[in-house]
């Protein structure tokens, strides 16, 4: 995709902007009286304040090493879908951006070039920066709630940024006797994936005060009195649901700790760790016994 010269320039102008910390406590403390005045001081922090993460993430995806950032080569529409649709035969290629991650345990095949996914998530932020930027300043609750609806919209598009990712980096593992150093694409991911999850959790928390029924014990996002050995539970049969699905057994798994013992977390983050943990210890037990 092409974006005007203009878009660029405001582009690196925002990515060199400080961006301002957010701490879990202060989240859940402003979100505690979710009235029309917070709403709309949280629509008009995050106008200004998710411009300037957007921006620095897009910038990144252009200045990586190993000629990684390089515009790949023009690819027709059906290579494009035979690449990154592997496994759902059947979904045109205008559905890309909501292609759905598939939680096999095993990797996509075949993969595509770590710099076409690279190109790919990089224009998909390009568009959030863009839409972010051309929405008008925030004065009132009518442009609180349409700005709402906007950046729920961004979260969709970024819904398949971590799959692209994955089917990326598995290319560049085939490839990883090319380079002789890996730690700038480590440090570069770990930068790029937890600046996602902030982005993400100041999108969904503003998303959820909206939500007049919300769960117990919840604020926005937060669980105020999070069960750690609950999200552990409920994550390791998750876990052990997909790789009895795969292998056609699931080693049992024994979780120890204080099921009283609570704290505030957003149970969704922890869910996903554990499950990741637990499925890939799953996946390496599973294939050295068979």
């Amino acid at each position: 995709m092409i974006f005007p010269k203009s878009l660029i320039e405001d582009l690196h102008k925002w990515g060199c902007m400080k961006q301002t910390g957010v701490s879990l406590r202060y989240m859940m403390e402003f979100g505690s009286t979710p009235t029309e005045k917070n709403l709309l001081i949280s629509a008009q922090f995050l106008h200004k304040e998710l411009p300037i993460r957007v921006a620095r993430r897009a910038i990144e995806l252009e200045t990586l090493p190993y000629g990684l950032s390089e515009k790949p080569a023009v690819l027709k529409p059906r290579e494009l879908e035979v690449l990154l649709v592997p496994r759902m035969p059947g979904i045109p290629t205008s559905f890309l951006e909501y292609l759905v991650p598939d939680d096999r345990l095993d990797t996509y095949k075949p993969s595509p070039p770590m710099s076409l996914v690279l190109r790919v998530v990089r224009d998909w932020y390009l568009e959030s920066f863009r839409d972010m930027r051309a929405f008008p300043e925030i004065k009132d609750t009518a442009d609180e709630k349409d700005f709402t609806q906007m950046i729920k919209a961004v979260k969709v598009r970024h819904n398949n940024v971590v799959p692209m990712m994955a089917l990326g980096v598995n290319q560049l593992k085939k490839g990883v006797h090319f380079y002789e150093n890996l730690d700038e694409i480590h440090q570069f991911l770990d930068r790029f994936y937890l600046s996602r999850i902030g982005v993400r959790n100041l999108i969904g928390q503003h998303v959820e005060l909206h939500n007049p029924n919300p769960p117990r014990h919840c604020v926005g996002y937060i669980h105020t009195k999070m069960s750690p050995m609950e999200v552990a539970r409920n994550a390791t049969e998750d876990a052990r649901s997909i790789c009895y699905r795969e292998y056609g057994s699931a080693p049992e798994i024994n979780i120890y700790g204080d099921p009283s013992f609570t704290f505030p977390y957003v149970p969704t983050h922890l869910h996903l760790m554990v499950y990741e943990l637990v499925k890939n210890s799953l996946r390496a037990v599973q294939e050295r016994t068979t």
